[in-house]
C-alpha cells in the first residue's frame, strides 16, 4: 500500500535590524568601472546544442535527403498530401521520415495495424502512469481490422506518427520550458530529434519497449513512477497525484547522465549528499536561500575546493544591504553620530575591504548616495569572521552561487534552514572537503584538518570536476513505494502544475515568508557581582552571508 507521509516545518521568525552610524564623506570618487553581474567569472558559456539523436540512430541517418519514390505506398503519398507545406517540426519530420525510407508505412498495412504499431499504441495507453497525458496528445483511433481505401490508412498512419512524436517529446520533458517557470531555474530538457524517433521506432519491433525508454532511467524517478502508477489504482488524493506529477515532470529536466560521482543539494529537504556509484556516501544538512533570495535549479561542475576563502560580496548583496548601509553613512554628520560612524567604521566592523577599477579606495572618500554601489569591489578577507568559513566549493555558475562553511552553527539547529541569500551553508564541511579530495586526490579527513589548522589559503584544483545538482524535489519514493513530501518552501510546486495544466493552480505548500536568521545567544560574565548576562552574537553572517 502506499504510503504518503507529509514533513512539516515551522520556524521562528526573529527580525533582525543593524542601524550604522557614519559620517559624511569628504571629496567624492567617481566610479567608471562596468557594472558587476552576479556571474561567477569561470562560467562556462551557454550552449546552443542541436536534439540530441534518438538511441541507436545514426547522424548519417538523419543528414540523408528524402528521395521521390516511384514506388511509394499509395497510403505514405496520401500522408505526404495531407502534410501539404508541413509547417511544424513535427510534421516537417514526419514527411521528411516516410521520403527517406522509401515512402513505406511503418504503422500500418491494407490489413491493419501491424504489431509494431500494436505495441506503440499500448504503451501510448499506459501514458497517464508516467504522469503524462493520454486524454489528448497521444490518442489515436481504435484499432480497424482493416483499411478499406488507402486514404484511411494514410490517416490512421499520420495519427500514429503524431502520437508517437508527441510521447517521445513529453517523455523527455518537453512539455514546458523551466526557464518560464522561474528565473532561478537553469535546466533545459533536451526532447530526441523527431526525425531520429521515428526511425528508431521503425528499426524495432516492440516499439512501446523502445518509447518506455525515453522516459528518465533514474532509479529516483523509476521509484518515484510506480508509485505513481499505485497511487493512480488506489485512487489517492488530487493533490498526492498532482504532487507526485509534479517532481515526475522535475525528473525530465535533469541531465541523462548525473556523474557516477557526484553532490546532490535537494533544496526542499536542506540537505546534501555526494552520491558515488549509485550509492550515497555523505548526506549533511545545509542552511539554503530564503524565500526572495531562493537557491537556484541548476546543473554545473564543481573545480575548486577553496581553503581559508575570501569573501567577495555578490552584486545583490552589494545593492540591497550594503548599499543602503553606506548611503545612510553619507547623509550623517558627526555632531548625530559622535563614534564610529564613519563608512569605514560601518566596513571595518566587518573586516570588509573596497576597491575600485581594480584600486583599493577610502570608502570615506566617497559619497555613496551619488554612485552605483554595484561597480566597487567588497571583499572580506580570510579571518575568523569571515561568512563562508574555513572552506568554499566553488562550481562556477550565472548565479555565482557556492556550498561552503559559515560561522553561524546554531543555523542547524532549525526545522526551516532558508536563511542564505542563495549559497548553500553545509553543517560539516570538512568532511565534505574529505569526501571530495578522498575521491578525486585520495585525501584524508586528517589531511584536510592539518590544511585548515594551518591557516594556509589555497585553491585546490579538482584533476576530474564533480558534477553538483541542484534540485527542488518536494516529493520523493523509496524502495517500498513509500512517498515523502517535502515543504515547498518557494511555493513552486503550483507554478510547475499551472505551466502543465496551462491554467492557474493553487497547492498547499509549506511555503514559509521571508525571515531573518535566529540571532544566537551566548553567556559572557558580568563585569561585577555573580551569575552571567546573555548577549546577542552579532549575526553579520546571517545578514549579509551568502
Amino acid at each position: 500500500m502506499l504510503k504518503v507521509s507529509m514533513l512539516r516545518t515551522s520556524a521562528s521568525l526573529l527580525a533582525l535590524m543593524l542601524w550604522v552610524p557614519a559620517a559624511l564623506a569628504q571629496a567624492p570618487v567617481t566610479a567608471t568601472a562596468a557594472v558587476a553581474t552576479d556571474a561567477d567569472p569561470l562560467t562556462p558559456p551557454p550552449k546552443d546544442e542541436a536534439a540530441p539523436l534518438a538511441p541507436g540512430v545514426a547522424a548519417s541517418a538523419i543528414a540523408a535527403e528524402a528521395k521521390p519514390a516511384v514506388d511509394a505506398h499509395p497510403a505514405i503519398m496520401a500522408l505526404l498530401a495531407k502534410l501539404g507545406s508541413a509547417t511544424s517540426p513535427e510534421h516537417a519530420a514526419i514527411a521528411a521520415f516516410y521520403g527517406a525510407n522509401g515512402g513505406q508505412p511503418i504503422w500500418t498495412a491494407a490489413s491493419g495495424v501491424l504489431p509494431r504499431g500494436a505495441s506503440a499504441i499500448a504503451e501510448l495507453a499506459r501514458a497517464a502512469d508516467y504522469g503524462l497525458d493520454s486524454a489528448d496528445a497521444y490518442r489515436v483511433p481504435p484499432q480497424p481490422l482493416n483499411f478499406a481505401t488507402p486514404d484511411a490508412q494514410a490517416d490512421y498512419e499520420l495519427a500514429l506518427s503524431q502520437a508517437v512524436l508527441a510521447y517521445a517529446k513529453h517523455a523527455r520533458g518537453g512539455r514546458l520550458d523551466p526557464t518560464k517557470i522561474s528565473a532561478t531555474i537553469d535546466m533545459k530538457p533536451r526532447p530526441y530529434e523527431p526525425k531520429s524517433v521515428l526511425l528508431g521506432l521503425a528499426a524495432v519491433d516492440d516499439a512501446g519497449a523502445t518509447l518506455r525508454q525515453y522516459h528518465p532511467q533514474h532509479p529516483g524517478f523509476k521509484r518515484l513512477q510506480a508509485a505513481y502508477a499505485i497511487a493512480r489504482q488506489q485512487s489517492a488524493s488530487a493533490e498526492t497525484l498532482q504532487r507526485i506529477q509534479i517532481n515526475l515532470e522535475r525528473w525530465r529536466w535533469m541531465p541523462d547522465d548525473l556523474g557516477d560521482f557526484h553532490v546532490w543539494n535537494n533544496v526542499p529537504e536542506q540537505l546534501t549528499r555526494v552520491v558515488k556509484n549509485g550509492e550515497v556516501v555523505f548526506t549533511e544538512k545545509i542552511v539554503v536561500g530564503k524565500p526572495g533570495h531562493s537557491t537556484p535549479v541548476m546543473s554545473a561542475d564543481m573545480q575548486f575546493v577553496i581553503f581559508h576563502p575570501s569573501w567577495g560580496v555578490p552584486a545583490g548583496i552589494k545593492s540591497n544591504e550594503i548599499g543602503p548601509m553606506l548611503k545612510r553613512a553619507s547623509a550623517a554628520n558627526d555632531s548625530f553620530f559622535s563614534e564610529g560612524g564613519r563608512a569605514s567604521a560601518a566596513l571595518g566592523r566587518h573586516e570588509l575591504k573596497v576597491s575600485l577599477n581594480g584600486r583599493p579606495i577610502n570608502p570615506d572618500n566617497v559619497d555613496w548616495r551619488a554612485v552605483d554601489i554595484r561597480q566597487f569591489h567588497f571583499t572580506q578577507p580570510p579571518s575568523g569572521k569571515n561568512v563562508l568559513g574555513v572552506v568554499k566549493f566553488r562550481f562556477p555558475n550565472k548565479y555565482d552561487v557556492y556550498m561552503h562553511d559559515t560561522q553561524e552553527r546554531h543555523l542547524f539547529g532549525q526545522n526551516v534552514r532558508a536563511f542564505s541569500h542563495g549559497c548553500m551553508r553545509v553543517q560539516n564541511p570538512l568532511s565534505l572537503a574529505a569526501t571530495i579530495l578522498g575521491h578525486d586526490q585520495g585525501w584524508t579527513l586528517e589531511k584536510v584538518q592539518s590544511y585548515v589548522k594551518s591557516g594556509r589559503s589555497a585553491d585546490i584544483t579538482l584533476k576530474t570536476p564533480v558534477p553538483v545538482h541542484l534540485t527542488y524535489f518536494t516529493a520523493s519514493a523509496d524502495d517500498t513505494g513509500k512517498v515523502t513530501t517535502y515543504g515547498d518552501i518557494y511555493g513552486m510546486d503550483g507554478r510547475v502544475a499551472s505551466a502543465l495544466l496551462k491554467k492557474p493552480v493553487q497547492m498547499a505548500s509549506a511555503k514559509v515568508s521571508e525571515q531573518s536568521a535566529p540571532r544566537r545567544v551566548v553567556s559572557r560574565p558580568r563585569t561585577s557581582g555573580g551569575g552571567s548576562q546573555t548577549q546577542a552574537f552579532n549575526p553579520f553572517s546571517g545578514l549579509f552571508g551568502n
